[in-house]
Order: C-alpha cells, then sequence, then structure tokens
C-alpha cells in the first residue's frame, strides 16, 4: 500500500517511490520540478509552446526510465542533463527546418522544377535513412534506438543489456560510421539540408 506523498517530502523519497511505479510521487516531482525546466527552456530561446512541450518530453523520459532511479544521487543534477540532451535535439530539429525552408525559399528563386524535386527527397531522406536504420546488424540496431531514440545514457544501455560500457560505445560507433557512409553514397539535391539531417539523425 502506497503512503500518502505530502508535499513537502524529500527527492529521495519520491524518488524511491516512482521507481516502483507511484504515479501519484511523480506527479509530485513534476509539480516540483517543470517550472525550472520550463525557464530553463525559455533561457535557450524557445517560446512557450516549444518549452512546454519541452518539459512533457522531459519527464516523459524520467517516467519511462524510472527504473534506472537513484534515490542517493541527485535529482536535480539528473533531471538537468536530460532536459540539456532535449534541448539540444529539440534546436537541431528548428535548425533542421530553418535549413529547408532556406534552401527551398532558394530554389523557389532560382528554379521552380527543382524545389519540388527537392521536396520530394527531403521528405524521402529520413524514411530512408530509418530503412538503414532497420538494417544495422542486431547489436548495433539496438544500442543506436536505446541511445538516439528512448534517450538512454550509454552506461544505461550497458546495464540493461549485461554487457561492458565499451562494448556499447564500440556498437554506437559502428552504428553512425555506417549509416553516415551509407547516406553520405547518395545523391541528394540540398546538400545543406542533407547535412543537418545528418546531424539531427546521427548523434
Amino acid at each position: 500500500m502506497h503512503v500518502e506523498k505530502k508535499i513537502g517530502e524529500s527527492d529521495g523519497s519520491l524518488i524511491n517511490a516512482i521507481a516502483q511505479g507511484d504515479e501519484k510521487a511523480f506527479g509530485l516531482i513534476f509539480e516540483r520540478y517543470s517550472r525550472k525546466i520550463y525557464g530553463l527552456a525559455r533561457k535557450s530561446g524557445f517560446d512557450h509552446a516549444d518549452s512546454e512541450g519541452i518539459v512533457q518530453d522531459v519527464f516523459i523520459i524520467v517516467w519511462q526510465r524510472r527504473h534506472f532511479l537513484k534515490p542517493e544521487l541527485s535529482f536535480n543534477a539528473y533531471l538537468f542533463k536530460i532536459s540539456k540532451s532535449v534541448i539540444i535535439r529539440k534546436r537541431k530539429r528548428l535548425l533542421l527546418e530553418l535549413a529547408f525552408q532556406k534552401a527551398t525559399t532558394y530554389t523557389t528563386a532560382n528554379q521552380t522544377e527543382s524545389s519540388v524535386e527537392d521536396k520530394v527527397i527531403f521528405e524521402d531522406l529520413l524514411v530512408v535513412a530509418h530503412r538503414l536504420i532497420d538494417k544495422l546488424p542486431k547489436s548495433q540496431k539496438r544500442a543506436f534506438i536505446l541511445k538516439n531514440f528512448k534517450n538512454f545514457s550509454v552506461q544505461e544501455i550497458a546495464d540493461m543489456l549485461q554487457v561492458p560500457k565499451r562494448k556499447v560505445e564500440n556498437q554506437l560507433s559502428r552504428a553512425n560510421k555506417s549509416l553516415k557512409e551509407k547516406l553520405a553514397s547518395k545523391k541528394w539535391g540540398i546538400i545543406s539540408v542533407f547535412i543537418f539531417i545528418i546531424n539531427d539523425l546521427i548523434c
């Protein structure tokens, strides 16, 4: 039976409860830290809507990774690390969109038919990249997805898979190299957008 959680309860006690799936404790932690994350996002240059989205993304990650929470460690530092990662990814996405807008504006002004073709290329590129990810060796694919799409740290992946941290690092390195080489070998059209997409997908 869960003990009633109070606003003044320590982080460690709440984190211990969250690790066991206590949604009420999770709600209290959200109330305690959501404004701080929102403020960090705003200071990073994001508007109200994007900042609220960042807050939601951060706490989704915390809940998904609740089994890895350690009550004895600083939750504030842990949350800052996740927030920084989410903010960087969001900024990359915005840069990608900006690069595409600039590229299509340029091609529209100079060659309308080309701009239509480039838009199709842009929309297809992420699909192709995901297909390449799916064709990676099983161990590389699993590590790559856990790191880049599930937001687990290298150490957490190593603990989850019960392998040395160095092995996970090698798998990620091989996956990144393979994907970049395969994508770079194709003729895409909008080079500047291509570069941003690579940075967004493979980091």
